[in-house]
């Protein structure tokens, strides 16, 4: 879809096109066709410009130039690189500018203390679905953060996915939920597709029923809100039925609790990241 550019955000920058900044980049410049030329993303791998290049993104050799043009600029380093990468290139943006983050573990103070009074700080919390343009975005802005610039923001997010504004604090458990649960929904994909295998289904086709399965699941649960999990769990399930024997599997080895303990672990390892973080 063709959508209008929003207001206060162009030039936007992209540094950092890894996954996550890759997949961005894809998503921003599939819902702003009419942003080209305005939307520039930096690598120091070549051949990641070169790809972000094919699909409409403008690479630049020149950072520092298109940095002091910049609206908004998106950092898409890993957590070790942020801050190090602000002290180096901190003085080639305006005050004005907005900063956004999607690293997980560096808090907005730690910015902050690089910047001094420069810049305002945002952290954008998205999965590698964001490329499809659908997926949760968290976002959490520093106190301060311009109502307009605030406005723009999440109008552009919105467009890529689905803005939820949270306290920085809980930037970490949708991290986890959603940043790290895309790859435990894609390992529990793995299982179903090798139990078809196993079923004597080909590959190919057991790969397409068991993503097939959960889109339709997603889409159901997605579309009646009002409905608990458990209720729509109870609308295929059957006294002595086939769905019934395959739950009781899954209560007796604990899945649930399984999943519970893998969000948490993700999350308590994006605290552990957050520690060297703070003071510094």
């Amino acid at each position: 879809m063709d959508q209008e550019a929003p207001g206060g955000v162009f030039p936007l920058v992209i540094v950092g096109l890894g996954q996550m900044g890759s997949a961005m980049a894809k998503g921003i410049v599939g819902a702003y066709p009419r942003a080209k030329g305005l939307i520039f993303g930096h690598d120091q791998d070549p051949l990641r410009v070169a790809e972000a290049e094919a699909f409409g993104l403008e690479g630049t050799k020149k950072l520092e130039e298109v940095l002091s043009r910049a609206r908004t600029i998106l950092l898409a380093l890993k957590p070790l690189q942020v801050l190090p990468w602000l002290r180096l290139y901190r003085e080639t943006f305006g005050k004005d500018v907005m900063l956004i983050s999607i690293a997980a573990g560096v808090p907005i103070k730690a910015f902050r203390e690089v910047l001094e009074e420069k810049a305002h700080v945002a952290r954008v919390m998205p999965n590698l679905a964001v490329a499809l343009r659908t997926c949760p975005v968290g976002v959490s802005c520093e106190p301060g953060f311009p109502e307009e610039k605030k406005v723009s923001l999440i109008e552009a997010l919105s467009l890529v996915g689905m803005p939820i504004e949270l306290e920085e604090g809980q930037l970490d458990a949708l991290t986890a939920l959603s940043s790290s649960g895309i790859a435990f929904v894609w390992h529990a994909l793995e299982g179903f597709a090798a139990a078809g295998v196993r079923l004597g289904l080909p590959p190919a086709l057991s790969r397409k029923v068991a993503v097939e399965t959960f889109l339709g699941a997603g889409m159901l649960a997605k579309e009646d809100e009002a409905a608990s999990l458990a209720s729509l769990k109870e609308r295929v399930t059957t006294p002595k039925g086939t769905t019934m024997e395959g739950l009781f599997v899954l209560e007796r080895l604990g899945l649930k609790g399984i999943l519970i303990e893998a969000i948490t672990s993700a999350y308590n390892r994006t605290q552990a990241m957050l520690s060297p973080q703070k003071g510094v």
